[in-house]
């Protein structure tokens, strides 16, 4: 038995000189090998090195055209019964369609092997030119030269950008390998209970943000009283829902990149059973401060907003290594003199805290999430130290009293 069981079944079509169409067996090993050669030119082109496979491809072409004249000029084109010759092949998703001339109008099937790989180099070779394929019938053959594995795909059913308009249709879709899900919840901007979250990077993204979208869906289920969500049904503020906060200039990628897809974005689960692929729709706004510091403030200040949470890494706490607050920060000293454009998370929460104490409002929990021994005790030393060489004890105290840091551990992040 072959060691290669999905490969053993690959058949290659060779047309011989007197017209002949044979299907011959390929050797596993060969196929393996190529297919570890694709895989290395792909891992090339990712890296944007010079011998990647979309480069290659474009190397291809030339020397298929190349080669295409020469044995133009040594051989006949081959011939099939009565005389007609073959004048244009191209990949069509059932096989490989050879027009045949002599004015009949029939067309000849070339049927593929069971995976749908295209042979390669000599082959097709009698048929390829430059005069008889077509720009679309050229773009295929250099694709498939390149990877002869890869399935013919529909064109009419390309891929649909994420949106709420788009969400159904996704989502009824045929996913094949992998299963999808998303929202079911109503994610109009109602009235909700905010978290706004500082840092959306990839670890929010796929923990809180998805553990979210997990209450979402039960709280829909409790206000329809089908028994899913237990309890019974509360009021419309009772909506947990994620606004993203940037306070960086990097953070511009990420706003326009949820920015475009009404802030959703899509999470892959992979495991032994399969990979699932799931929407997840729990970030209902995003605020890139350096844009407009007016409705970042309006966000904190909102008493909708009821927790300010942080994923911001070490290095976002300003922090030295005694402890204490870094004042030679140059992001900490601008916030010490100009809390109106905070550049730190601390200066943030100093100058949003700060309000809410002017306004006569309840405070918020800040909530850190980062990987760090007594994360909410050290955020809170630190907040207050900027709290009281900015504004004064004062406010110093009054987040004493009215604010809370808990105190959060990251029980386990594993890849396999």
């Amino acid at each position: 038995m072959s060691p290669f069981p999905a490969l053993s079944s690959f058949r290659q079509i060779e047309i011989e000189a007197n017209g002949a169409i044979t299907l011959t067996k390929t050797d596993p090993h060969e196929l393996q090998r190529k297919a570890n050669k694709f895989r290395q030119g792909y891992k090339n082109w990712r890296q944007k090195k010079p011998f990647g496979a979309r480069g290659e491809a474009k190397d291809l072409k030339a020397q298929r055209e190349e080669e295409a004249a020469e044995e133009k000029e040594e051989e006949p084109a081959p011939k099939l019964q009565h005389g007609r010759t073959i004048s244009s092949m191209e990949p069509t998703a059932s096989g490989v369609e050879a027009s045949v001339g002599s004015g009949t109008g029939h067309e000849v099937i070339i049927p593929l092997s069971p995976v749908k790989g295209l042979a390669r180099r000599k082959s097709f070779s009698v048929s390829l030119s430059a005069q008889d394929l077509t720009a679309e019938a050229e773009e295929n053959w250099l694709k498939f030269y390149v990877n002869p594995f890869a399935e013919l795909l529909d064109k009419k059913v390309g891929p649909l950008p994420l949106c709420t308009k788009n969400l159904e249709t996704i989502l009824h879709r045929n996913f094949k390998s992998v299963r999808g899900k998303g929202p079911s919840y109503d994610r109009s901007p109602g009235p909700y209970s905010r978290i706004a979250h500082v840092g959306v990077g990839g670890f929010h993204r796929s923990h809180q943000a998805v553990f979210t979208d997990d209450l979402l869906e039960l709280h829909k289920d409790k206000q329809a009283g089908n028994g899913k969500g237990g309890g019974k049904a509360g009021p419309p503020d009772d909506r947990w829902a994620i606004c993203g906060i940037g306070l960086m200039t990097w953070d511009k990628k990420m706003y326009e990149a949820l920015h475009g897809q009404d802030h959703m974005y899509t999470v892959l689960f992979r495991s032994q059973k399969g990979n699932d692929a799931r929407i997840v729709g729990s970030i209902f706004d995003f605020v890139f401060a350096p844009d407009d510091y007016q409705a970042l403030f309006s966000t904190l200040l909102d008493p909708a907003t009821r927790i300010v949470s942080l994923t911001i890494t070490e290095k976002g706490y300003c922090q030295k290594v005694d402890g204490n607050l870094n004042t030679e920060d140059p992001n900490v000293k601008h916030d010490l003199s100009d809390l109106s454009t905070p550049r730190t998370a601390l200066g943030m929460l100093v100058a949003a805290l700060d309000q809410r104490r002017k306004a006569g409002r309840k405070s918020f929990t800040v909530l850190s999430c980062d990987n760090q021994p007594d994360n909410g005790h050290q955020l809170e030393k630190l907040v207050k130290e900027m709290a009281h060489l900015a504004v004064g004890s004062d406010l110093t105290s009054w987040i004493g009293d009215h604010t809370t840091f808990p105190n959060t551990m990251v029980v386990s992040v594993g890849c396999t």
